[in-house]
């Protein structure tokens, strides 16, 4: 959707600079280590991917849902979503522990 205008910040309701601000701002500007048990635990949508998809729709862009922003949240980064335990999770909760402001669920 290359013709969309400029993003709003969800929270604020201001005007974010670039589409990748306006996507970070959903998380808070920095990513989510969410601790799930077992992959069957992780779900294929959240409440923040749902406001993501309604933000991005009302922007003009079409064939977005909460389940492909949550997909594009966990491929971009924004959300880790490996279960706790796996070298995956291990590896990515101590990259992010030496980043400020990484937030976990």
């Amino acid at each position: 959707s290359p013709n969309v205008v400029v993003p709003v910040d969800p929270v604020t309701g201001s005007p974010c600079r670039t589409l990748d601000a306006l996507l970070w701002s959903f998380v808070g500007g920095s990513p989510v280590l969410n601790s799930w048990q077992n992959p069957k635990a992780i779900p294929p949508m959240s409440p923040t991917a749902d406001a993501m998809a309604k933000a991005l729709k009302k922007l003009g862009f079409s064939f977005v849902g909460p389940t492909i922003c949550y997909s594009l949240m966990q491929s971009c980064g924004l959300i880790i979503d490996h279960p706790v335990g796996t070298p995956e999770h291990t590896a990515a909760a101590a990259r992010l522990a030496k980043r400020k402001g990484v937030r976990g669920r």
